[in-house]
């Protein structure tokens, strides 16, 4: 349990990117600029750092799936005694992780808007964050579906879904910044991420090298 709990902190700790990416993304807003990579992750660390209220629904994210993470592997753990009982097991496990990623989700999301938020008016009032991604979490789980739809049957090919993922990342920050549609955020996404490809995966990259790691010393720690 320790070592999955390991993991999920991990992979949820890297929703911190995505506030960083806000100031990826308004940059970017100008086709002509060209994206500095190390003046970006120092932009938007510090940016984090003086603006902790974009942690909190990001915490409320990460605590979300430990405690679902835990709840699992009680149902999991427990003996049943015939295959009608370990179906309704998994149809239930089925429906608490459908219901704690759509959660999920919306908290990263929230974090996004927070930043964004505080990156172009110097202010952010939470409530109001939290009440404009719900307004938008249709669009954003339909722009989601969309990008997986893309990207997935490409990254079959590995360099393909590389390149599409990449170009394509910023669909969520074009909804919750520009209030684009979710075909028109995938579009956005693409011309913003114009010219800048190569910076944006090496950003990318960066926090992959970091974090990989730091995950599979976790995973041998607590084996």
């Amino acid at each position: 349990e320790i070592s999955s709990c390991s993991s999920m902190l991990i992979w949820r700790l890297g929703s911190i990117y995505l506030t960083l990416n806000v100031k990826m993304y308004i940059c970017q807003h100008n086709l002509t600029m060209k994206l500095e990579v190390v003046s970006t992750l120092k932009d938007g660390l510090h940016f984090l750092k003086e603006n902790p209220k974009i942690l909190v629904p990001l915490t409320a994210s990460v605590v979300l799936w430990l405690l679902v993470t835990v709840v699992s592997y009680g149902i999991l753990e427990l003996e049943y005694y015939d295959t009608a009982e370990l179906l309704n097991a998994l149809i239930l496990l089925l429906l608490v992780w459908t219901v704690t990623g759509t959660l999920g989700y919306f908290l990263d999301n929230a974090a996004i808007r927070v930043a964004a938020d505080i990156a172009l008016s110097g202010e952010t009032h939470l409530k109001n964050a939290l009440l404009f991604t719900l307004r938008k979490l249709l669009v954003l789980l339909a722009a989601g579906f969309i990008y997986m739809l893309i990207v997935t049957p490409a990254s079959l090919l590995i360099v393909p879904g590389i390149y599409l993922g990449v170009r394509l990342l910023f669909f969520s920050y074009a909804i919750l910044i520009d209030n684009e549609s979710a075909l028109g955020s995938l579009k956005k996404s693409w011309n913003i991420v114009k010219g800048n490809w190569l910076r944006t995966f090496a950003l990318l990259a960066v926090f992959a090298v970091i974090g990989f790691p730091l995950g599979y010393l976790l995973e041998i720690e607590n084996m």
